[in-house]
């Protein structure tokens, strides 16, 4: 499973490549066009808007690749893979902000603001650029979830709710498989697991990431990973 850019990872790109609707040579002498496009470009080409967004849709392909090769790991919501798709077709990639798929969400948000240098010299208009990427990953998605049964509760992005009962954490929604241990857990959710056992405890408060409907049971994204918000018609989280 994957992402595509949205639009609005698209005008923030756009905000800071720049658009030429003619052919230009860059600093190394390479022809380009739009929005930095360089394939099959020739001296005196020129464009319309439109296809130097088709252009830029289709250079964003490797960039996409490049976040969704973590989206297992993260399950990025949209804002969260635009910004980074933005990052990555700036930089080229994001194995070191993300330590290979290691380090937590938060500590990439906090990450990003630091790639902001050319040549060791930072740069006013990349310091801008890290901060309106980190600002859209930072920005929760407005939407909420809720199943096709009447008595399902409805769970808003960026909401906190408390633990009806003990819950284990998953790697992802819809499954009672690939369960978090407690190593695995953040060092705040490693509070709330009394037992140490991967479980977090009745009252634990979380705060709703992103949501996935699976069937007529709704998932809930935390900080350390997926917990049944509802499921089997009971309510977990409230």
């Amino acid at each position: 499973m994957g992402l595509t850019t949205s639009d609005t990872g698209l005008e923030l790109i756009k905000q800071f490549e720049g658009c030429k609707l003619t052919a230009y040579q860059d600093s190394v002498g390479i022809w380009t066009i739009g929005y930095g496009h360089t394939s099959g470009v020739k001296k005196g080409q020129t464009i319309t808007k439109a296809q130097a967004t088709a252009f830029l849709k289709a250079d964003l392909a490797t960039a996409e690749a490049c976040v969704n090769k973590y989206y297992s790991t993260y399950k990025w919501n949209q804002n969260q893979f635009d910004a980074l798709v933005s990052f990555a077709f700036n930089i080229g990639s994001i194995k070191q902000l993300t330590a290979s798929g290691t380090r937590s969400i938060a500590t990439i948000s906090a990450k990003i603001p630091a790639y902001c240098k050319a040549g060791g010299v930072t740069l006013s208009g990349l310091v801008k650029r890290r901060a309106a990427e980190k600002e859209l990953f930072d920005t929760p998605v407005t939407t909420t979830a809720s199943s096709s049964s009447s008595s399902a509760p409805t769970y808003k992005i960026g909401s906190t709710y408390t633990l009806q009962v003990e819950l284990k954490v998953r790697k992802a929604p819809g499954t009672d498989a690939d369960a978090l241990t407690h190593s695995e857990l953040t060092a705040n959710a490693k509070k709330n697991d009394t037992d140490n056992d991967g479980a977090l405890d009745k009252g634990t408060k979380v705060t709703c990431q992103e949501l996935s409907t699976v069937g007529n049971d709704i998932w809930m994204l935390i900080p350390s990973g997926w917990i049944a918000a509802y499921y089997n018609g009971q309510v977990y989280v409230k």
